[in-house]
């Protein structure tokens, strides 16, 4: 009775819901898509112009004509596409049908409408009738055959379709191609050679090949002849995004660890249609757990971790560490900061500078406590740290404060991020925004932030302002206004970790995914 019920309620909340269901905005993929790890297929169906690809991020559309995705698509609640394992797309509207184990889900991209419908029957199968195509979905339980009609939330027993279009299934795509079972030692190798396995499978609509679904390398694409697939890649490696780097035409994210995937660098194209994954060595990878900062310089970029400092050229893959074996005072780095031919990097225990000979220079020797965050101003360098903003001027052994921060009290809250705002150097604090006028040292506290956006974490510049993220979500702030236009709660898809802005979009680091925002509809 508690399952029956259970299941009731969710199909009175999720009956025909469009995307903003959970009290966020109907954002379009246009102004916000939330990019995944569609490494990870979950089910797969095609017709003449589109393939589907779900997983249990979101839905994404390949376009086979115009060989460009669309999407993707994330449902209004997260667990929506948990256990789905088989897909039959609708060639009356286009649209898709989902199977769980526990019901079906109904997707029409077009109005961006989800639809759920439990079943009370472990579901087996899922097909169109081919003679009335308007009559539904058929479902397959042990208890026989049962039919949800268009709209409908619930299934009535019926007799089977007459000529069935059924979800196909991986043993229909490897008896119609045994090159998938004779080569499968090579096509099921992920990047770091571990096994993974062939997850669904769709027929081309045009009759030319299989779309294969996969637990680890995405979707692939069989012609026939072909010995081994191509490989159709979309999203990210892994989905808890911790730090970015804004590149020319898009974004690099880094990945953290976690129980099923490693550190990697995802670079995301602002159009989405192009998407590369940086690894590292198969043996080590990229190493560590926790990921403070990603920065660039020319064809590098530089990676802070608590495994240290990790340089990798983008064009070869090639991984060069440093730790405090090369010269780092401390074995995890906090921040990276590259300025004028040097990356500036803080650790736990003080700060040094990697020169364009890729030594490394222990700066303000006599400050040893943590560094939080790094910025330059001529040849000073100023320290964000737990205690306050302070300064280690060019060739100086310790970090100080300036008189002007020793003023006030106020001026001594953490820094957690420093950045430029044309020629005003800005802190970020727990709070609020700390800045300093130029050509003095008279320092400022803007308004109260936190109030609306929960501890305040990470922010970027972007125009007159910032946008600054907190623990309840991100707004737009200028250093004397509150936060304007927030959005919180369901318009995230998890806590924020970092922020970039590029071209046209805020792109947006999250526990669960990376989310790229069109400036115009979230800034001011």
């Amino acid at each position: 009775m508690r399952r029956l019920a259970s299941l009731l309620a969710g199909a009175a909340f999720l009956g025909a819901v469009p995307a903003s269901a959970q009290g966020g905005r109907d954002w379009s993929p246009d102004e916000r898509a939330v990019i995944g790890d569609y490494g990870r297929v979950s089910a797969v169906a095609a017709t003449f112009d589109r393939v589907y690809v779900a997983s249990t991020t979101g839905v994404v559309l390949w376009r086979p004509l115009e060989r460009r995705w669309d999407g993707p698509y994330d449902p209004p609640d997260a667990t929506v596409l948990g256990g789905v394992f088989l897909a039959v797309a609708d060639p009356l509207d286009q649209s898709l049908w989902l199977a769980r184990p526990d019901g079906v889900v109904h997707f029409q991209p077009e109005l961006r409408l989800w639809q759920v419908v439990p079943l009370f029957d472990r579901l087996r199968g899922l097909a169109l009738d081919r003679d009335d195509p308007g009559s539904g979905v058929y479902v397959l339980g042990s208890a026989g055959w049962s039919r949800i009609p268009p709209g409908g939330l619930s299934a009535v027993p019926a007799a089977p379709p007459r000529r069935p279009l059924a979800a196909a299934t991986v043993d229909d795509a490897i008896r119609a191609n045994r090159t998938l079972e004779a080569n499968a030692a090579q096509i099921l190798l992920d990047e770091r050679g571990r096994v993974v396995r062939y997850t669904s499978a769709a027929p081309a609509a045009d009759g030319i090949g299989w779309y294969v679904g996969t637990s680890g390398v995405g979707l692939l694409y069989l012609r026939p002849g072909d010995a081994l697939p191509q490989r159709l890649r979309f999203g990210t490696a892994g989905t808890r995004i911790a730090a970015l780097f804004a590149a020319p035409g898009g974004v690099w994210a880094a990945s953290e660890r976690t129980a099923f995937d490693d550190a990697a660098l995802s670079y995301v194209a602002a159009d989405l249609g192009e998407f590369r994954v940086l690894r590292g060595p198969p043996t080590q990878g990229l190493g560590g757990l926790e990921v403070r900062r990603l920065a660039g310089q020319q064809r590098d970029l530089w990676l802070a971790s608590d495994a240290g400092l990790t340089r990798i050229e983008v064009e070869s893959g090639r991984v060069e560490r440093f730790d405090m074996g090369r010269g780092l005072p401390d074995n995890r780095a906090t921040w990276v900061l590259p300025r004028r031919g040097s990356v500036y990097v803080a650790t736990p225990h003080g700060i040094a500078r990697v020169t364009d000979s890729l030594t490394v220079e222990r700066l303000g020797r006599g400050y040893t406590d943590p560094v939080l965050a790094l910025e330059v101003g001529g040849d000073s360098v100023w320290l964000g740290t737990p205690s306050g903003l302070l300064l280690v001027p060019p060739g100086a052994e310790a970090a100080g404060r300036t008189p002007g921060l020793a003023a006030s009290a106020a001026f001594q809250a953490p820094v957690l991020s420093l950045a430029w705002l044309a020629d005003t150097l800005v802190a970020l604090t727990p709070d609020q925004l700390l800045w300093r006028a130029p050509g003095g040292d008279a320092w400022t506290l803007g308004p109260n932030l936190s109030a609306t956006l929960g501890r305040l974490r990470t922010f970027v510049a972007s125009g007159p302002g910032f946008f600054v993220a907190g623990d309840r979500g991100l707004g737009f702030a200028g250093l004397r206004t509150p936060v304007q236009r927030p959005w919180l709660g369901a318009d995230l898809p998890g806590p924020v970790r970092d922020l970039a802005v590029e071209g046209d979009y805020l792109w947006v680091a999250t526990e669960r995914g990376l989310v790229r925002w069109r400036r115009d509809v979230v800034g001011p």
